[in-house]
């Protein structure tokens, strides 16, 4: 953090004001615990916290013998609190990550944080810069995410909007309401049936002509949204093997065969993956390079050799 701040301390008042920018910082919300002592860690309690606070002795239990106590002499009454003013401007700065419950982004804006009637107030707007959003087995890119302060620190208001890359229809997450009651929904462009908009969302594709394996994935997709904020074993595995995408679907026709498909997303626009039915003797390579919403570069090399140029028109 740098920047320049003064603090004005007297006898009825503290006074902070100035400008502070983070440079560079990192937020870690993956844990949702308390930090907790080691299993070796063993804490004692000293003898003056353990003893009795009306007498300073240690308790127990008293005798008839025992001498009569003296009442204490009444303690002062404590100073009045400080009148505390802050004024102070925070800016966001370019390298302040943000990272946990499936969120990896940087964050930027700029914050004022202030105290009106002795109680910490902050104003402003925090946006999401170059975000992802991991949700049901997917990299959602955050297309809008803006944190809204205005007043309560701890309860911003909520304008976030997580999009599947390299579709041919707008479909992902919406987040809006406060962080206290946030309402997540669902979102497509056009507008769909929730089934279609899941569909597309974790399959890639129209929900017409699923097979029952398609169907049962998106039921447990369905099922996710009340899960908790770890992530599923199928997630762990995926983010160990460097994968983004590992889906199984059969064919269609009168001879239905199990394929598995597993990808990589390298960037925003290439996607290399490998594909292979549980029957055949070989497989099927694939690079797509995305030049636009609707037009698709790809090429694949295996059982079948082609070079397709893909461009999708949808009414």
């Amino acid at each position: 953090v740098s920047g320049d701040t003064v603090l004005k301390l007297d006898r009825e008042r503290l006074r902070l004001d100035g400008t502070l920018v983070i440079d560079e910082g990192l937020i870690d919300i993956s844990r949702t615990d308390a930090p907790s002592l080691d299993n070796d860690v063993v804490v004692s309690r000293s003898a003056a916290a353990a003893a009795d606070p009306a007498s300073g002795r240690t308790g127990g239990v008293g005798s008839a013998a025992s001498p009569p106590r003296t009442t204490a002499a009444a303690a002062p009454a404590p100073a009045p609190l400080r009148n505390t003013q802050v004024n102070l401007k925070l800016g966001l700065g370019q390298n302040l990550r943000l990272r946990g419950q499936g969120v990896d982004t940087l964050v930027r804006g700029d914050l004022a944080l202030t105290s009106p009637g002795g109680r910490l107030a902050l104003n402003g707007t925090v946006r999401t810069h170059q975000g992802l959003y991991a949700a049901y087995g997917q990299k959602l890119e955050i297309t809008r995410g803006d944190f809204i302060f205005s007043g309560p620190l701890d309860n911003p208001r909520l304008d976030v909007l997580a999009l599947r890359p390299n579709l041919d229809v707008l479909v992902g997450v919406s987040i809006a309401g406060s962080a206290s009651n946030p309402r997540i929904r669902l979102y497509s462009e056009p507008d769909m049936a929730e089934y279609d908009k899941l569909s597309w969302l974790v399959l890639g594709r129209a929900s017409e002509g699923l097979g029952t394996t398609d169907a049962a994935l998106l039921q447990r997709a369905a099922f996710a949204l009340l899960s908790g904020n770890s992530a599923g074993p199928t997630d762990q595995l995926l983010s160990a093997l460097g994968l983004t995408e590992f889906s199984v679907k059969q064919t269609e026709g009168n001879t239905r065969d199990t394929v598995v498909n597993l990808g990589k997303q390298l960037s925003r626009r290439w996607w290399v993956g490998y594909e292979r039915g549980v029957h055949a003797t070989t497989g099927t390579w694939q690079v797509i390079y995305r030049v636009a919403q609707r037009f698709t570069l790809r090429a694949q090399s295996g059982e079948q050799n082609a070079l397709d140029v893909i461009w999708t028109w949808r009414w």
